[in-house]
């Protein structure tokens, strides 16, 4: 309803997109015809517009649900057997066991007929034994070149920029609820008030999703701003906790060292291909 145009009276005939019914004499290469007075219209087009704002703010800033960036190694991990990429999942473990997640090859699914035998690989054990081998890389990489600046700048970059995109997300979000708690505040159809107040929890919540993710960048920075001092005075080494700080940046040096990351089922052995 909240997309119909029909509401504020425009009536589309031919439309682009729509549905053609059987037995309908009708071109398909008419363009479409808009009537702006073809029914009587219940709302204003001031309204209609307003609700459209609304729902691409809304759409602007939620987190992303589907983007699964726990599974950092996605698109790195290969099967020996078949050479298909293992995509992350996650499966219950059970009464009281929690979730389980998993890198699995797609040809052992039933839905393919499981015509590859590489069993799926516990993502936890995999994706320790992959930092691990990083960490390693990556501090001798260090000291054995002279690009420790440019590393840090890099790292410093990218969390200031995630931490810009928060705060743009909590100022969009701080103007929607304001929005809400204002028509909340003007309309005396319970309908709307109900619908308003449940939109603003809602976005209340996504808001402090936000706050406490750009709490956790800012004492991001402050923690690579201290690794860096110490590694400028050789008085320590990158934890693997320095380096995965998250999982974004976690993939992002997964990118720059490794070409890929073969599972062999049969002799349970890892191969890590570096990049040359």
């Amino acid at each position: 309803m909240l997309e119909n145009e029909k509401y504020y009276g425009t009536y589309i005939y031919n439309r682009e997109n729509g549905k053609r019914k059987k037995n309908r004499v009708l071109l398909e290469h008419f363009d479409e015809v808009r009537n702006e007075t073809a029914i009587p219209a219940i709302i204003t087009k001031a309204q209609f517009d307003k609700v459209r704002t609304i729902l691409e703010a809304r759409k602007s800033c939620r987190p992303h649900q589907n983007a699964n960036p726990e599974y950092f190694l996605t698109g790195f991990v290969k099967c020996k057997s078949c050479g298909s990429s293992m995509s992350g999942m996650a499966n219950s473990g059970g009464r009281g066991n929690g979730r389980i997640r998993s890198y699995a090859c797609p040809n052992h699914s039933s839905r393919r007929g499981k015509v590859c035998a590489t069993k799926k690989i516990n993502a936890e054990y995999l994706e320790t034994y992959v930092k691990t081998v990083l960490t390693d890389e990556v501090n001798a990489y260090l000291y054995a070149t002279n690009t420790k600046t440019t590393v840090f700048s890099l790292l410093k970059q990218r969390t200031i920029d995630e931490a810009k995109a928060a705060q743009k997300h909590i100022d969009r979000l701080e103007d929607h609820i304001r929005g809400l708690i204002n028509q909340l505040a003007n309309t005396k159809i319970k309908a709307i008030a109900e619908r308003c107040e449940v939109q603003a929890s809602e976005s209340i919540g996504y808001q402090e999703q936000h706050k406490t993710r750009l709490a956790e960048l800012n004492e991001l920075l402050s923690r690579i701003d201290e690794i860096e001092a110490e590694f400028k005075a050789k008085t320590a080494k990158l934890t693997v906790d320095d380096i995965f700080m998250s999982h974004q940046i976690a993939r992002e040096i997964v990118g720059i060292f490794i070409e890929k990351i073969v599972v062999d089922d049969k002799t349970d052995d890892i191969e890590i291909v570096f990049k040359d």
